[in-house]
């Protein structure tokens, strides 16, 4: 049931924000089999297994699975996202973020990140600043 039921769902979701994501680079992902990983398409033709792909690339194909998982469930859990795309140039990362903003119309999405300069991405009232607790033998 869910090979034929869910998964379609699962990776039309993912190949449009994989393409999204991409910038239209990759149009296809290929479903995984218990002999090989998912295998993405290139705009050009040319196939390639999901090790194959660059970091960034690579993570891309991974937040968009993710986020496909998250918007094919019939439940509204929240969304965590931990540092997903620190591997992202600037165009990546921008494209990123108007995703997250576009799933956290229908759900709660919680995203942890260490860096600074991603703060600027967000409303100041959307964002929580959470400071290190050390321990009293701690310097």
């Amino acid at each position: 049931y869910y090979h034929e039921v869910h998964l379609p769902r699962i990776l039309q979701k993912s190949e449009e924000y994989f393409v999204y994501l991409t910038g239209g680079r990759y149009s296809k992902i290929f479903s995984p089999s218990e002999a090989e990983p998912f295998i993405v398409e290139r705009n050009d033709g040319m196939r390639f297994y999901s090790h194959e792909l660059s970091q960034a690339t690579a993570e891309q194909l991974y937040l968009s699975l993710r986020f496909a998982l998250a918007k094919t469930f019939e439940h509204d859990y929240p969304f965590i996202i931990d540092d997903s795309f620190v591997h992202f140039d600037a165009v990546r990362t921008n494209r990123t973020i108007e995703l997250i903003k576009e799933i956290a119309k229908d759900r709660q999405v919680i995203f942890f990140t260490c860096h600074a300069h991603l703060l600027a991405y967000f409303p100041e009232k959307q964002i929580i600043k959470l400071t290190h607790m050390r321990k009293e033998n701690e310097l």
